[in-house]
């Protein structure tokens, strides 16, 4: 499965929001930005988890995190 195939994403902010499972990545990680952008985090941590988590390769460099971690059955189009 790559990066842009359905499949079954699951985002928690523990404690704070309850789990929801999205079909695609990438709509997985724009409502994990949306609930984390309203922290109280610094500066620093709201510039690297936005850049992270929207930047135009995020989608593609998660997944490829998430299947080094074991946490993904997916294989990346470019391996």
């Amino acid at each position: 499965m790559s990066a842009h195939e359905p499949g079954s994403f699951v985002v928690e902010l523990t404690d704070i929001t309850p789990p929801a499972t999205f079909v695609h990545l990438s709509d997985a990680l724009a409502a994990l930005w949306q609930s984390m952008r309203w922290l109280p985090l610094s500066d620093l941590q709201h510039d690297w988890f936005g850049y992270y988590l929207t930047r135009p390769e995020a989608v593609d460099h998660i997944t490829r995190a998430l299947e080094r971690n074991g946490r993904r059955n997916a294989r990346h189009p470019s391996s």
